[in-house]
């Protein structure tokens, strides 16, 4: 619901007449842009094969060789959606990259490769929400890529044979990272110089491919917003949820090789939002997560990076500070979110009713929420902070503006909100409804300057422009009034969660939390 709301954000689309084209060549051949409001600009770049026919379930192929100059002056259609955020032309054939360049000319240019959020079911690079021209301005050669979701990216079929693989996603993402590597450098930008950067799933895939040993000599620095730090499946969990798919589509296994390939993409994902809206816990989306195969992902995220296995590059977190509130405010997601909490209060036992009540005498507004929020986001985020700070230097920050529209629908500083600022594009339908009068348009624009400045600052440098989380757990606030840093030492919530079975189990000290 939340993504539905702000990230149905596409701008109504204008034509320019006379605009200028650009030529640039690739590995695979010549490709024409456009130049709009002094940045470059290719929209629906190839960076892999289009996955059809016996590609479906595999992991994607290098593209194929431009016939002539390839046009890139327009968006190309995007990855087949188990909801939709909005009308665009969805197709198999969608692995696509955009790219935003300041120049051409020498000096290269640092690089950012963002990945879009969407639970792994919907979203795409092309979103008006993740236009990069504003982020381009400030000399920073941004990328939005697309890759496979639902059913054909995120469902492991694997044990039907070498036809089908899992983790489908991941390796796109692997192969869009490629793709920049070996041809960025014709856009203006640096490949030795690449950031990654991406938002909730896009976040959890940062952290996944920082894990992944074909990824790291790619990310030079990256940024992770709004993680889900430890919401993966285990391989065992995986088989059981593809066979659980296909018995509720009723295809019998022996079938089942045919049908999968057979059936157009808009049935496979119908019958997967079917199954996973079937599922009580979550509603569903746990299903549709990364699989810790033990080859490609051989652990999950959290525990690599604490045994000094994962690539350590300097690493940007944060959280928004009313993550999931909405979620609290409307009743069919409100008793989906109590039902997770109480499952958390029941296994954690004691230290979980020790929890909530320090929650309910923190002063906090929506005690459910924030300990909602922190569970899922903001206390793994941390901890994934604590380990990656043995071995390289992490920074964490939190998003809090708010006004009184934002209160007044309850959203506040909603998951998702800080995109708007970071990439700075309000000039749509949600930016304009939530920014429209004139004191919160000019608090936003100010603190979407101060924001960007700091994220362009961290990936030119590989420094934020406050002290790293290994110094007193600082956490810059960003704020409509003024940002500032908070130092959280002795912070006594964060001394209960270390007594949890989570934390326990993320340290290795017991073998399993259920």
């Amino acid at each position: 619901m939340i993504y539905k709301l702000l990230q149905n954000t596409r701008k109504k689309k204008t034509f320019i007449k006379n605009t200028k084209t650009v030529i640039t060549s690739t590995a695979y051949g010549k490709i024409k842009g456009v130049v709009n409001k002094g940045v470059y600009v290719w929209r629906g770049v190839p960076y892999a094969r289009p996955p059809i026919g016996d590609l479906r379930f595999k992991q994607a192929q290098k593209p194929f060789d431009f016939d002539g100059v390839y046009d890139a002056t327009s968006f190309k259609p995007i990855c087949p959606q188990m909801i939709r955020f909005e009308k665009e032309q969805e197709s198999e054939d969608c692995l696509y990259l955009n790219i935003f360049s300041p120049s051409l000319s020498p000096p290269l240019k640092p690089v950012m490769v963002f990945l879009h959020g969407g639970c792994f079911i919907a979203g795409s690079g092309s979103q008006y929400l993740y236009d990069g021209n504003n982020i381009a301005k400030k000399g920073v050669v941004t990328v939005t890529v697309n890759y496979r979701l639902g059913a054909l990216g995120m469902l492991d079929f694997s044990f039907l044979g070498k036809e089908f693989e899992d983790n489908i996603a991941l390796k796109d993402q692997l192969a869009a990272l490629e793709w920049v590597y070996e041809n960025i450098a014709a856009f203006g930008g640096n490949p030795h110089d690449i950031t990654l950067c991406g938002h909730s799933a896009g976040a959890i895939s940062v952290l996944c491919l920082l894990n992944v040993l074909q990824a790291a000599k790619y990310i030079k620095k990256a940024i992770a917003i709004s993680p889900f730090p430890d919401i993966l499946n285990t391989k065992e969990r995986a088989l059981e949820i593809a066979q659980g798919f296909l018995k509720f589509a009723g295809i019998e296994q022996s079938e089942a090789k045919r049908r999968l390939k057979e059936m157009s993409c808009e049935q496979l994902n119908g019958l997967a939002r079917a199954y996973a809206q079937s599922h009580q816990r979550r509603n569903g989306l746990d299903l549709l997560m990364p699989v810790i195969d033990g080859e490609f992902l051989p652990l999950r995220p959290i525990e690599s990076v604490r045994d000094g296995h994962s690539c350590c590059p300097p690493l940007l977190i944060g959280v928004t500070k009313n993550e999931i509130d909405i979620m609290f405010k409307v009743k069919y997601y409100k008793s989906m979110a109590l039902d997770e909490l109480n499952y958390l209060m029941e296994a954690e036992e004691d230290v979980g009713r020790e929890l909530f009540e320090a929650y309910a005498q923190s002063g906090c507004q929506n005690p459910h929420a924030a300990l909602g929020r922190d569970w899922l986001l903001k206390i793994p985020s941390e901890w994934y902070a604590d380990f990656h700070s043995r071995y390289g230097k992490a920074w964490l920050y939190r998003f809090d503006y708010d006004n009184l529209f934002l209160k007044l629908t309850g959203l506040h500083a909603v998951h998702t909100l800080d995109l708007i600022f970071v990439f700075g594009n309000f000039d749509n339908m949600v930016g304009k409804a939530l920014f429209s009068l004139t004191p919160f348009r000019k608090k936003a624009f100010e603190l979407a300057d101060r924001i960007r400045e700091d994220f362009v600052k961290f990936i030119k440098s590989g420094e934020a422009s406050w002290d790293s989380f290994d110094l007193d757990k600082a956490v810059k606030i960003f704020h409509k009034d003024g940002d500032w840093v908070e130092r959280s030492e002795e912070n006594f919530i964060r001394s209960i969660w270390e007594k949890t079975k989570v934390y326990k189990t993320l340290k290795g000290d017991i073998q399993s939390f259920v």
